[in-house]
């Protein structure tokens, strides 16, 4: 078991990726906002996804979303907000905190800590958030509360302490307590993911999404046998028609209640409100006709990207 610290790079820059991506003898490593999907508890990314993106070379730059720049232009503000609630001075560290033990590699960016003390051992550790709904205790999502214990084991510390900036537009401090089951239990499972992931092959009950297994397809333009698979050749065929059949269906009873609401806004059953049927507008941008008038330009802004489609073709069955 060793803990450690090291310079941590630009936020978001390769060499950041890269630190989160592998260690020194070439093992997976697993960052805190990660940590959810070892035990298949992320809301973004299954186990077989976050698999795939350890055996890639080169870990991937993605762009950053509306949501990633809102944090982190709000989180030096949060960050002097919850000093002043926590009467306690707050950093922002310029180290990343590592823990390994067996096969697992473990890493966490760490938001905030206290100031007064040494660094590499803080007393204190806050992680920032915004919050597009309501905040309630009861309510914390799993992949937070995975990131909390992996950050405790990082930093060595047994609370986790929330900063989030709700859609009420006020902040709340929430304690997460990390106790040693919930370190090992944790500690377990991420050597069980690394040790797999190192040699090479993802166990077939890892679950994936459709997105997750396209993005990372191989280019191959071999003809598969799938006699042996036709049974999901089958049940795929089976599960569209029946996706086919609900999405008539599902038009068929809109068609009629709106024949029955006769323009009205909305709908009550007694005096509780079980439909509502708005007007609303859009703006769009007519892109053939800029693309007839100003050609030139339209080509100067346009952008090509590749994807797969799966398609069934008919007389399977």
């Amino acid at each position: 078991m060793s803990r450690t610290t090291i310079p941590k790079p630009p936020h978001g820059s390769l060499d950041w990726l890269r630190i989160r991506h592998r260690d020194e003898i070439g093992m997976p490593v697993v960052s805190a906002s990660e940590a959810a999907a070892v035990h298949g508890m992320h809301r973004f990314k299954s186990k077989y996804g976050l698999a795939m993106d350890k055996l890639a070379d080169e870990p991937e730059v993605t762009e950053t979303t509306r949501a990633m720049d809102r944090g982190n232009r709000l989180e030096p503000v949060i960050i002097e907000w919850a000093s002043d609630d926590l009467g306690i001075e707050l950093v922002s560290p310029d180290l990343m905190y590592q823990y390994q033990e067996r096969n697992a590699s473990m890493v966490a960016t760490l938001d905030a800590i206290n100031a007064i003390g040494p660094i590499a051992h803080p007393e204190i550790v806050v992680e920032i958030k915004t919050y597009n709904r309501e905040w309630r205790p009861a309510d914390m999502p799993p992949y937070w509360w995975f990131q909390g214990v992996h950050q405790a084991i990082c930093a060595g510390v047994d609370t986790i302490h929330w900063a989030i900036f709700d859609s009420t537009l006020d902040l709340h401090i929430h304690e997460q307590h990390v106790d040693q089951s919930d370190k090992e239990m944790h500690i377990e499972e991420v050597n069980r993911f690394c040790k797999q992931v190192s040699t090479g092959v993802i166990p077939p009950d890892w679950q994936a999404s459709y997105s997750e297994v396209a993005s990372h397809a191989r280019d191959n333009d071999g003809v598969a046998d799938l006699t042996e698979h036709a049974a999901v050749i089958y049940a795929l065929q089976e599960v569209q028609a029946e996706k086919k059949e609900l999405n008539d269906r599902e038009d068929e009873l809109k068609a009629k209640l709106g024949i029955i609401l006769d323009g009205c806004e909305s709908g009550v059953i007694g005096d509780k409100e079980v439909v509502t049927w708005k007007q609303r507008s859009r703006t769009s941008f007519d892109a053939k006709r800029f693309a007839a008038e100003q050609p030139d330009l339209h080509a100067q802004y346009q952008t090509s990207s590749s994807y797969r489609v799966m398609s069934l073709k008919g007389g399977n069955k």
